[in-house]
């Protein structure tokens, strides 16, 4: 599992823990943002995905806490928010 720190565009977060690869994170908002997007204008897509690795999941000994995070921008011709 990993956690991760999701903000929104209205600059709301939340934190949580997710299954899988950095890339199927990744994926999973993406496709929220565009398929949310259709369907509400009002719709607060993600802006900013971190996934927080602690400890052993850093990969660099003594290290207590890393952090990677991806920020989405926003693209025209979609009208949404990607990565």
């Amino acid at each position: 599992m990993k956690n991760i720190k999701v903000i929104k565009t209205n600059g709301d977060y939340f934190f949580t823990k997710i299954n899988g690869t950095e890339e199927d994170i990744i994926n999973h908002y993406n496709e929220s943002n565009f398929l949310g997007s259709c369907d509400n204008v009002e719709y607060n897509q993600v802006k900013e995905v971190t996934i927080i690795l602690k400890g052993k999941e850093t990969g660099f000994p003594g290290c207590k806490q890393r952090d990677i995070i991806y920020q989405f921008t926003y693209n025209d011709k979609a009208q949404c928010y990607l990565y």
